[in-house]
């Protein structure tokens, strides 16, 4: 038979009938006082405190009605889960900045939730474009001796003032790059055509991935990549009073030994 322990000298109407019992670790502790419940705990921090493994036998809905905020589905076998309200024009129907993707989730083995890959969004503004043509800004980091970059994605928007900036190339095909330095031979990752540089107002400019270098789309579909390298922006010529770029890159890190050569699943010998 289960024990139900309640705080010493707290009366509870309607459960008189139970006794104090005097194990130490009772199956549910009720704190009258507080208005807090413990199972396996007798000093709960929380409204329902569960000190061990917790099983739910069928759905778990979160929220106020029917929201669905957090939804996992009941039943034997694999199940799914739901989580947010799609379709509303933002992420989960949230306007507030610090509520804002910043990781995206995958699953590893055994259906272990882990971190695919993470968002950074960098402004460029005022001085922070002198000298870019001969000293690159770093938008994200160099990560390790034993690690590699990959960006995935990336998106800039330009800011509303009407001027784009002076000394903009006017011949050629590439206005600014981001990509990475090995012993000051630059590997452009994107390429921002000039004519999208140069031009005035605001403007959205978006790649999927790395595409492949400019004047090399014959022999070259992909893009090399050296480790411990940082992500650099930098531009084609000297440029001055340009307005305020936003930069949003979402970019892999990997390990070398624990994400490639100690995950692999299958052998050709």
């Amino acid at each position: 038979m289960a024990t139900i322990k309640f705080l010493e000298g707290v009366e509870v109407p309607g459960v008189s009938e139970f006794q104090q019992p005097t194990a130490t670790d009772p199956t549910l502790y009720i704190d009258a006082v507080n208005n807090k419940v413990g199972f396996r705990t007798d000093t709960p921090e929380s409204a329902f405190d569960v000190n061990g493994t917790m099983r739910l036998r069928n759905e778990l809905n979160v929220g106020a009605t029917t929201e669905q905020n957090l939804f996992v589905a009941g039943g034997t076998g694999g199940q799914y889960v739901k989580m947010g309200n799609y379709g509303s024009g933002n992420y989960f129907g949230v306007n507030t900045n610090t509520n804002q993707p910043k990781y995206t989730a995958s699953f590893g083995s055994a259906g272990k939730v882990v971190e695919d890959s993470r968002i950074v969004t960098i402004k460029i503004t005022g001085n922070g474009w002198s000298n870019l043509n001969t000293t690159p800004a770093t938008l994200v980091a160099a990560p390790g001796e034993n690690k590699i970059i990959i960006p995935r994605e990336v998106l800039i928007y330009r800011d509303t003032a009407s001027s784009p900036g002076t000394g903009w190339p006017t011949t050629g095909n590439i206005g600014a790059w981001i990509g990475n330095s090995n012993g000051g031979v630059i590997a452009e990752f994107f390429q921002i055509p000039r004519t999208v540089c140069s031009q005035s107002g605001t403007w959205f400019w978006a790649a999927p991935g790395p595409l492949p270098q400019e004047g090399s789309f014959a022999t070259n579909w992909g893009t090399s990549y050296d480790k411990n390298k940082a992500i650099l922006f930098g531009t084609l010529t000297k440029v001055s009073s340009a307005p305020d770029w936003y930069i949003q890159i979402r970019y892999s890190t990997i390990n070398l030994s624990a994400g490639i050569t100690a995950n692999v699943d299958t052998t050709i010998s």
